[in-house]
């Protein structure tokens, strides 16, 4: 008989991680086209403030909120992941 434990009581493993560039992180925003695809005028108006926005308009603000991350922000995440 075979027993599966939880992932909490088997042995502990790395978690594999790593850091996409801002051009990488604009893509896999963008690519939830479900999301996109299914707001309406109201929905575009409000996160863009202003009336008769586009989606097209939304999608390169969107684009453009992405950063890469500092040096500094690696080494937290990097010191945080290492705790899990």
């Amino acid at each position: 008989m075979a027993l599966l434990l939880p992932a909490c009581l088997a042995e502990p493993t790395a978690l594999g991680y790593r850091f996409a560039d801002a051009n990488e992180a604009a893509g896999l925003l963008l690519s939830n086209r479900d999301y996109y695809d299914n707001l309406n005028q109201n929905d575009l108006n409000y996160r863009l403030q202003k009336l008769d926005a586009t989606l097209e308009e939304l999608e390169a603000f969107a684009a453009a909120q992405t950063l890469d991350f500092t040096d500094a922000e690696k080494a937290r995440i990097d010191e945080s992941m290492a705790q899990i």
